[in-house]
């Protein structure tokens, strides 16, 4: 059956379509999230967090569902072979706890946030991630 997965997530807007081939919305859902990945991975990268991905699936009857997909920022190059994370502290708040470590090698921070809101629907109970380098303030995602 074909499916269309419209992105609307910025910067692409409710105009982006892709058309796939799947026999489920579990399929057409599956090739959703893989697209969602690939598409997003360097916006989550460059802004360093994690972007909710929000996309409809369509089918040839204009049945639809939606979908969330998290795609987290890779961790930044660190000036080592790779990083050496250190906790730093883990603050609880409402739900969720804000996980922060610090490489020890290079000074970048990553905090796992696990009571995240989404940005663009406003519900809260996601898993986010940023990174930052020391001296930058850190900002929720």
């Amino acid at each position: 059956m074909d499916y269309h997965i419209i992105d609307t997530t910025p910067p692409y807007g409710v105009y982006d379509t892709v058309a796939i081939t799947a026999d489920t919305f579990a399929e057409a859902a599956q090739q959703a999230r893989a697209i969602a990945r690939k598409r997003h991975q360097e916006q989550a990268d460059e802004i360093g967090q994690t972007v909710r991905v929000h996309m409809i699936i369509q089918d040839r009857t204009f049945e639809e569902r939606k979908i969330a997909e998290p795609v987290h920022p890779n961790p930044p190059p660190c000036t080592a072979k790779r990083h050496s994370w250190e906790h730093v502290l883990s603050p609880s708040f409402g739900e969720g706890v804000l996980h922060i470590h610090r490489c020890t090698q290079c000074g970048i921070y990553r905090a796992r946030n696990t009571w995240a809101t989404d940005p663009q629907d406003g519900t809260p109970g996601h898993v986010a991630i940023s990174y930052w380098k020391a001296g930058k303030p850190y900002t929720e995602t």
